[in-house]
Order: structure tokens, then C-alpha cells, then sequence
């Protein structure tokens, strides 16, 4: 089934004028067996790049974090495969499917992941 967060932000996102590519397929974060991206969205005239990530419950915060932190270090690879563009402005964004995020989790999230942790309420404003 396809998560509908991801439908929304990709809708979102070529709404305002990006170039999307979703579900890209990486090598094994080495947490999960086979691993993709979820989310790239491209804006040509500004140069910048989106990396979201989709995330719903079910995992503990610890292995969230873990996951990200490798799927974002991981993902640096192949910015340059979708995007080839000098100065290139890259933003991490995780979108998760809960209602509210704790402070002390989302300032270890982000600070770890090198990512911007949002719900989606907060993601739709």
C-alpha cells in the first residue's frame, strides 16, 4: 500500500513547481535490506533540492533515528545522479504521521539525522 504522506508531498511539491522523483532505489542502509528514497524534488530555477523522508509509526525513536541518520548519509551519493548542478542547496526534510513530536526527540532527530523533523500538520502550514 502507498503511503499517502508521500502522495501529499509529492503533490505539494510539483504544486509550488518541482521536478519529482520518488521511491529512487539505493544499496542496503545496512539496517534494512533494500532501501529507498522517498522523496527528491527538484526546482530548477532556485537550485534547490528536497531529500524527504516518510516515516509512520512502529519503530522506536531510537531506530528511527538510527535508519535516517544511514538513509541520509547514504542518499548523498546520488544527489548528484538526479541533480547535477553547482551550488545546489540540499534540505532534509522527515515528514512523520503523527500528531505531535516530542522537543527533546525532534532536537536529537534532526541533530542526528542532519534532517528537519516535521509532522504533517506542521508540514502543511
Amino acid at each position: 500500500m502507498e503511503n499517502f504522506i508521500k502522495d501529499l508531498v509529492c503533490e505539494y511539491y510539483e504544486f509550488v513547481g518541482f521536478f519529482i522523483r520518488r521511491n529512487i532505489q539505493i544499496k542496503s542502509t545496512g539496517i534494512e535490506e533494500q532501501s529507498y528514497l522517498d522523496i527528491l524534488a527538484y526546482h530548477y530555477d532556485e537550485h534547490i533540492l528536497f531529500h524527504v523522508e516518510t516515516m509512520q509509526g512502529g519503530n522506536s525513536w531510537d531506530e528511527r533515528i538510527s535508519l535516517m541518520a544511514n538513509k541520509f548519509g547514504i542518499a548523498e551519493l546520488y544527489y548528484s545522479n538526479y541533480v547535477n548542478v553547482e551550488n545546489l542547496q540540499i534540505q532534509r526534510v522527515t515528514i512523520a504521521g503523527i500528531d505531535e513530536i516530542e522537543l527533546e526527540i525532534a532536537k536529537r532527530y534532526e541533530k542526528e539525522t542532519n534532517s528537519k523533523l516535521l509532522n504533517i500538520k506542521e508540514f502543511m502550514k
